[in-house]
């Protein structure tokens, strides 16, 4: 790979016009680094981030007549875990097979050791991804009802009742 003096990067062999001057590609495989330099044609060496990291800037050095690409970089953030708590704990609880195993050698041999040791993970589990808590929603109060007017009472009606007299 070569950069020329206008920063124009040449990934593979190809004829190129430089100062109004056409040269072959076979200049790239028979002229020395000098006579490269000297059409302003230098060997170029990208840089590339680590795994990870995310360039801030980059610049480039001269080192024995070629360009070298220098990087600064930072680490790239992990992404939020957006996963539910039954999926995180889903992804580290034991496996069903491992369960099986466990209740055959309890149950059916007497054995308890690796049923005690996948239920002491399932708790390490469990203590790491806890079950979010239902926050209750507050209960609305009871909407005021007007109390009604106090309506006196009817008074109870006087009927008059004929005389009965009794005769002998």
């Amino acid at each position: 790979m070569w950069i020329t003096t206008n920063n124009q990067i040449i990934s593979s062999p190809r004829g190129i016009t430089i100062n109004e001057i056409q040269h072959p590609q076979t200049v790239f495989q028979y002229w020395s680094k000098e006579e490269l330099a000297a059409i302003g044609v230098k060997p170029y060496h990208p840089a590339y981030p680590p795994v990870g990291e995310r360039v801030t800037s980059s610049s480039t050095e001269e080192r024995d007549g070629e360009i070298y690409e220098v990087l600064t970089t930072e680490a790239v953030p992990p992404a939020p875990d957006t996963r539910s708590y039954s999926e995180k704990r889903a992804s580290e609880y034991p496996s069903l097979s491992e369960l099986n195993v466990a209740l055959w050698e309890k149950v059916v041999e007497g054995r308890s050791e690796s049923a005690d040791a996948l239920e002491a993970k399932r708790q390490e589990v469990k203590a790491k991804y806890p079950k979010p808590v239902a926050t209750p929603e507050p209960e609305p109060e009871p909407e005021a009802t007007p109390e009604p007017e106090a309506t006196p009472e009817p008074e109870p009606e006087v009927v008059a009742t004929p005389e009965v007299t009794q005769e002998s």
